[in-house]
């Protein structure tokens, strides 16, 4: 299976390097990009930055990630990463399954139960 993970934690990342069957894209900053080759971790590893929730640098970045590793599953760790992934991903052909979590970033709000 490929996952490709957003702005995830690292006790995350290093437990899922360790599985045999996943093969693993990190989309993060680059200095902690550094850290994660340097131990090894993620098998693709692609720099990452966004300043909004609508960015279309980070836009652009997701979408050639994506079209090059083609992952099962999508995994976006915050609000901004959410958003931009799905823009991304709009119309592409086998797009991947983008799942998320509400209420680890921020609180959740009564329209989001």
């Amino acid at each position: 299976m490929k996952v490709m993970i957003i702005y995830g934690r690292y006790g995350l990342f290093k437990e899922l390097s360790t599985c045999s069957d996943i093969e693993l894209s990190i989309l993060d900053h680059s200095d902690i990009l550094q850290k994660y080759l340097e131990e090894n971790i993620g098998n693709r590893l692609y720099p990452y930055v966004t300043s909004s929730k609508v960015d279309l640098k980070a836009i652009a970045q997701i979408r050639r990630a994506v079209k090059e590793v083609q992952p099962d599953v999508l995994h976006a760790f915050n609000s901004k990463s959410l958003t931009n992934s799905l823009l991304a991903t709009t119309f592409m052909k086998n797009a991947p399954k983008i799942v998320s979590f509400r209420g680890i970033e921020t609180t959740l709000h009564p329209p989001d139960y």
